[in-house]
């Protein structure tokens, strides 16, 4: 190994949060800056670092020449730090570095196996288990995983969509939660009231005297649809959905809403809507409208997204508490 990479393999040694949770001399320096940098002159003094007989432009040449993925140079180019912020006594993952991940089975239930099993796409720093409706914190086979680098999130997301894994950025899951959560205030007050169920730990009785497994339900045969017309009928909302081929069998929308979910007969029927209305920028010139006009607006375009997961379970856990009421 030439000595700009054994430097640079030092520094990044010294900034990593292995290293960190116990290095007092660099906590303290980080503690006394106010941009998270620490100088060349201090880092030259280390014990690494003083073994190679290193400068402090040689540490900057390394750091520029292997480490700027990681690693950034201060404004007056004296000092550096950490790209990745770090955080100590961590209890939640960084949103920018992270993943969700779900659809984990019985061989990667632990955070030693699930750091394993994203280990090929770059080094795993945190693994957390969102706390079941007991508040224990274990897996339900879903998790999210936070990398190093940035990079390590998209390679994941690209590469690692397979083997019944589904896996987004959190950034990307934050969106589709606030999404969905703004959808159930429009409609009603009762998808809050499961929430707060859930959260409070309301349903521990009821839990203690069911089955644990999962609801049985039929996949892949709910949509969410958004940016139809507020004064449309639900009959206007399933003619206009129907157009694309596909047979919906139930309708869950309200008037003055602009968005509902759609049951359909099948899966097949499922990718039907959903293609075509990728295929077909259309909006609802009225309440009455069940054939559409095409727009150049995407944004205010007719949009239908198949739901899945975690989502999926709620809207029939929904419908099964709004059946038993």
């Amino acid at each position: 190994m030439d000595r700009q990479k054994q430097i640079a393999n030092a520094l990044e040694t010294y900034f990593s949060d292995a290293n960190l949770l116990w290095d007092k001399v660099m906590q303290q320096h980080l503690d006394e800056s106010r941009d998270g940098c620490v100088s060349f002159d201090q880092l030259a003094k280390l014990k690494k670092m003083k073994a190679l007989e290193v400068t402090p432009s040689e540490i900057k040449e390394a750091a520029l020449g292997h480490s700027m993925t990681k690693l950034k140079i201060s404004k007056d180019s004296s000092a550096i730090g950490r790209i990745k912020p770090y955080v100590r006594n961590k209890t939640e993952e960084l949103t920018d570095w992270s993943i969700y991940v779900e659809g984990l089975g019985k061989k990667h239930c632990t955070e030693h196996q699930i750091a394993d099993l994203f280990s090929q796409i770059g080094h795993v720093s945190y693994v957390r288990f969102p706390p079941d409706r007991n508040g224990d914190c274990r897996c339900q086979g879903f998790c999210f995983v936070e990398f190093d680098t940035k990079q390590h999130v998209e390679k994941a997301v690209e590469t690692m969509n397979q083997d019944n894994l589904r896996v987004m950025s959190k950034r990307q899951w934050l969106d589709l939660r606030d999404e969905y959560l703004a959808h159930q205030k429009k409609t009603s007050g009762h998808i809050k009231q499961l929430w707060q169920e859930y959260n409070n730990k309301h349903l521990e009785k009821e839990e203690e005297q069911q089955p644990k497994e999962d609801i049985s339900y039929p996949k892949n045969v709910i949509v969410f649809v958004q940016n139809i017309h507020v004064k449309s009928a639900k009959t206007t909302v399933k003619a206009l959905l129907e157009q694309s081929g596909a047979s919906i069998t139930f309708m869950k929308h309200k008037k003055g809403v602009d968005s509902c979910h759609a049951r359909l007969a099948s899966s097949e029927d499922t990718k039907k809507v959903v293609e075509y209305f990728k295929a077909h920028a259309l909006i609802q010139a009225s309440g009455t409208d069940i054939q559409g006009t095409a727009t150049e607006n995407a944004s205010q375009a007719i949009k239908v997204r198949a739901i899945s997961g975690n989502e999926e379970k709620i809207y029939w856990m929904t419908d099964q508490m709004g059946a038993n009421k």
